[in-house]
């Protein structure tokens, strides 16, 4: 099947800062999801950066924040870790985050190599989701959810080095003029 579409740089360019702003979506929903586990949440919400989480829900976890039924089959005498290691772990977790919002500025000017090993990580955090969370529904649409970012971050990839390929003069999608066959209606 032949595509159509007019390739030009605005288009490029536009793929580009798609992959990049799932870049930031992915950043913003882990980071609500982050935030929800501080606030003494027990909830994984949307898709999210699974790592992260788990550490941030485990240091929840062994440091007592959870409601009572998650202790239910632990002894009396159980010792919870002092809140240092709660803080140590959401600094950890916040730093493996951060990741995210560091690419999204690292690629700001057209570096599409930086978009491969996020793209390697997107993947392994998914592989980390299929092995230690439940399988059910929800990881089918977490799954959905993961496969756009990777797909994102490919056309991202895709669309930036054609960018690189382009002569010197139109590397800026901003100064190049539309023409009414770069338009898609």
């Amino acid at each position: 099947m032949k595509n159509n579409l007019p390739q030009t740089p605005v288009l490029f360019k536009a793929r580009y800062e798609w992959a990049r702003k799932s870049i930031l979506l992915l950043f913003g929903l882990s980071l609500f999801n982050m935030i929800n586990v501080i606030l003494g949440g027990t909830e994984f919400y949307l898709y999210a950066a699974s790592i992260p989480y788990s550490m941030a829900f485990e240091a929840s976890y062994l440091t007592g924040r959870l409601p009572d039924e998650y202790y239910y089959d632990w002894p009396e005498t159980l010792q919870f870790y002092d809140m240092s290691e709660f803080w140590i772990r959401i600094a950890i977790a916040f730093a493996i985050l951060l990741i995210y919002l560091g690419v999204f500025f690292l690629t700001k000017k057209v570096r599409p190599f930086i978009f491969i090993p996020t793209c390697i990580f997107v993947i392994a955090d998914s592989l980390y989701r299929l092995v230690y969370f439940e399988v059910d529904a929800y990881l089918l649409i977490e799954f959905t959810f993961a496969a756009y970012f990777v797909c994102s971050l490919i056309v991202g990839i895709i669309n930036g080095y054609r960018l690189k390929k382009m002569p010197a003069q139109k590397e800026s999608a901003e100064e190049i003029p539309l023409t009414e066959e770069d338009r898609i209606e």
